[in-house]
């Protein structure tokens, strides 16, 4: 079994209504800097007025991504993630 070294901690929000963070323990196995943010087919995506599809990049103020995106572990999706 791995040993993992304890680097840093900080509070988040825990997601989107009706898309909680699960609770558990997270690592982070990537970041990418100044991603685009691909609108998902979600209700609360469409109730914004957004496009599912649609593509904002970094430098659209619409983009909660906001610099960076850390992608944690138990995650299969690849979606839950730190970010903004």
């Amino acid at each position: 079994r791995k040993k993992y070294r304890h680097a840093e901690s900080h509070l988040i929000a825990v997601g989107t209504e009706g898309h909680e963070t699960p609770a558990g323990v997270y690592f982070v196995i990537d970041k990418k800097a100044h991603p685009d943010y691909h609108v998902p087919d979600s209700k609360w995506a469409i109730d914004l007025g957004w496009n599912p599809g649609d593509v904002f990049p970094d430098s659209d103020p619409r983009n909660p991504l906001a610099g960076a995106f850390l992608q944690v572990t138990e995650d299969p999706t690849g979606n839950i993630g730190i970010h903004g």
